[in-house]
């Protein structure tokens, strides 16, 4: 193994769309459970739990829109009529018949891809490339395809993951009577909750959901901190992994405590063939291992203390066939943090670094790897934060420094959470800058493989206060989602966006 020290240099980075508040709408009993309750999807979309003080057995429960909340559900509701399909028809009677047409005009009929921007389009740049500012079908790059504002208050995310069919996975936490849960929320790809699920230690101790990856079956495995000391008295957190399949039923769980029972905390996931892996820290040190993806046994297990420094950082992770790229942060002898990451081979139940790279080694600044993501070529993007400024940077497989963006329009304190690697090597980073007025604002940035930035989108909350991106991850169609928490009016709530390209 060995340990290099990279310097690196400067250049530069970033703009709006809204969050709104809505009713928590359900697509099955399964997105209807509350504190350990099962609820029953009612055929007006919205969940209901039973309540003897209600003819029919059912009440609504506070997040149901349209005037329901906390009513009781009729006895004999009407029939569902359904929505409107993809076609345009509709199967209620006030519906516009879909072969209706209207008075030709003698309006020329608008043509997406001529290069001219027509009544009803929002740009058109004479191509079909979606991704490059105009998408094909002649609207922005970027553009907000839904979000939803999740209604359980105290809520965050701090993970999110696409699945191979488009499913998303929110991985966060919610604080309820003083404890802090883990918090699992899954969604289809037109961001109708699916079902939700919640893991509360014994003690009401602080358990910490931080991120989650899908399989190329669609089986979803989330990552957290947990804690135990309930068993153990003075023992610190544990790793937790838990494996879920698509329609939320609990799989294996893995928990390791290390043998001091000192902190032992996981922050990020992956999957690859039959293998999950989880990076974090355990007392202080580097700590990776890989699972069995079929049973969670441990298959092999990395730590390291990196320079022999009092504390070694590890927040990101991202695998291809034959390599894990683990990234963080160091503590130098200047009383700073430095940025790292590392490469690892794995051959049976060994894992070994090829090569450990130290970013601009040295200094009282703040430099951290977040986050990292191998491009369609090999190369590999990490994000984090240098001297309190934002930062991207594209490496070599072989860890070779190529290029890094600083955002000098953010205001400082900022950083980048989450980084993701579209199928044509186009980088998205989310997080968030510091405004002493209204406190934290979220950012989404897209930048070409050259590190050239395409669009950027900013977002303050309604109540002017703490908003974050936390993480971000690409699908299978290069659809771009997006999570985090806003400081509502009413309190802290966790949030997931979809974006266009």
């Amino acid at each position: 193994m060995s340990v290099r020290r990279i310097a690196a240099t400067g250049a530069c980075f970033l703009v709006g769309a809204c969050l709104q508040f809505g009713a928590y709408v359900c697509a099955s009993d399964d997105a209807c459970q509350s504190d350990g309750a099962q609820g029953v999807c009612q055929a007006t979309r919205y969940c209901s739990y039973p309540d003897t003080t209600c003819d029919s057995g059912q009440r609504y429960d506070e997040f149901a829109g349209d005037g329901l909340a906390d009513e009781c559900v009729e006895v004999d509701a009407a029939e569902d009529t359904g929505p409107i399909d993809s076609s345009g028809s509709s199967d209620e009677t006030t519906g516009t018949p879909p072969d209706a047409s209207t008075e030709d005009t003698g309006e020329p009929i608008p043509e997406c891809g001529n290069g001219i921007v027509d009544p009803g389009e929002d740009c058109d740049d004479d191509n079909d490339v979606d991704g490059d500012g105009c998408n094909s079908d002649c609207t922005e790059s970027g553009t907000v395809l839904w979000d939803v504002v999740h209604p359980e208050l105290g809520s965050v995310s701090r993970g999110v993951a696409v699945g191979p069919t488009g499913n998303i996975a929110v991985v966060g936490g919610r604080t309820e009577n003083m404890q802090s849960d883990v918090l699992v929320l899954f969604y289809d790809p037109d961001g109708v909750a699916q079902w939700q699920r919640t893991f509360a230690s014994p003690g009401d101790h602080h358990d910490e959901g931080r991120q989650a990856a899908f399989d190329d079956a669609g089986d979803l495995y989330v990552t957290a901190w947990v804690t135990f000391d309930d068993e153990v008295p003075q023992q610190g957190p544990n790793s937790w992994t838990r494996a879920y399949d698509p329609r939320g039923g609990d799989g294996w769980t893995a928990v390791f405590n290390g043998p001091t029972d000192g902190a032992d905390r996981t922050f990020d996931v992956a999957t690859r063939a039959d293998e999950v892996i989880v990076v974090g820290n355990t007392t202080g040190d580097v700590w990776v291992r890989g699972y069995d993806a079929d049973d969670g046994e441990p298959r092999w297990t990395w730590t390291t203390a990196i320079e022999d420094s009092r504390f070694d950082g590890a927040s990101g992770i991202a695998v291809t066939d034959d390599a894990v790229y683990v990234a963080g942060d160091v503590d130098n002898a200047d009383d700073g943090r430095d940025a790292w990451f590392a490469r690892l081979t794995v051959e049976g139940d060994t894992a070994t670094a090829d090569w450990i790279e130290i970013v601009d080694p040295g200094g009282i600044e703040s430099d951290t790897a977040l986050g990292i993501a191998v491009a369609p070529d090999g190369g590999l993007i990490l994000c984090g934060r240098r001297n309190e400024l934002a930062w991207v940077a594209r490496y070599s497989e072989e860890g070779t420094f190529e290029w890094e963006r600083f955002d000098d329009t953010l205001q400082t304190p900022s950083d980048v959470r989450g980084v993701g690697v579209d199928s044509e090597g186009q980088i998205v980073a989310v997080g968030y800058e510091t405004d002493p007025k209204q406190g934290e604002d979220a950012f989404v940035t897209k930048y070409a493989p050259d590190g050239t930035m395409i669009w950027t989108r900013r977002y303050d909350g309604p109540a002017g206060g703490t908003d974050r991106a936390r993480a971000v991850a690409v699908g299978p169609d290069r659809t771009i989602a997006v999570s985090g928490f806003t400081d509502a009016v009413d309190g802290r709530r966790a949030w997931v966006r979809k974006y266009s390209p």
